[in-house]
């Protein structure tokens, strides 16, 4: 039993350090960054003075000089609305356009209750060609995977404007590897079950 463990502890390993190898080249900052025409901005909390949480807001500020730079045509906000008091996309829209964004060239997705849903709504909405995923490093290994999975072209622009604690990002890095195994089953059962793909 404890080989199998052991075994499968390895599996893992290997697994993500597959997944880090591999699309760490497709992670970009904004001085790198290529240009795409669809820009898709992850939602990740709001206070309760309906500002963005700070992981948000720094998500946001990369968005806004991505668009400065490039100028997308098409800004997908997507995030939860769990009530009239608690709504992702408009808090970023709010955002956003208080800044100077083209609020027409806003698309707001409420149904993106998780990095989940977020792509499977990008997928059977949209489907565009290739898309620029904003979010913090740690959030992109996973996002990105799922990207391939669905079949999308993606490259991420990784947030990283405000600083955050050494203990708050040990436990983000600890949280994506249960949530990239999670998805991944989700995946399975999504694509074997539900077949919307």
């Amino acid at each position: 039993m404890i080989y199998f463990v052991l075994f499968f502890c390895f599996l893992l390993l290997v697994f993500y350090a597959f997944i880090f190898l591999f699309y760490n080249k497709h992670i970009f900052t904004i001085t790198r960054i290529p240009k795409s025409s669809w820009l898709l901005v992850l939602g990740a909390g709001v206070e309760k003075n309906n500002q963005p949480s700070p992981i948000l807001k720094d998500r946001l500020i990369s968005a806004q000089k991505y668009i400065k730079k490039f100028n997308p045509k098409h800004i997908i906000l997507s995030g939860t609305k769990r009530s009239p008091d608690y709504n992702e996309p408009l808090v970023m829209l709010n955002y956003l356009v208080s800044s100077g964004v083209n609020q027409d060239l806003i698309i707001s997705d409420e149904s993106g209750f998780s990095t989940f849903h977020s792509f499977v709504n990008l997928k059977n909405n949209y489907n565009p060609g290739k898309i620029i995923v904003v979010s913090q490093r740690f959030h992109l290994y996973r996002s990105l995977l799922i990207c391939k999975i669905f079949g999308l072209q993606s490259k991420g622009l990784a947030a990283s404007n405000l600083p955050f604690s050494k203990n708050i990002k040990t436990f983000w890095y600890f949280r994506e590897i249960i949530a990239t195994l999670y998805n991944l089953i989700r995946i399975l059962f999504f694509l074997i079950f539900e077949n919307k793909l």
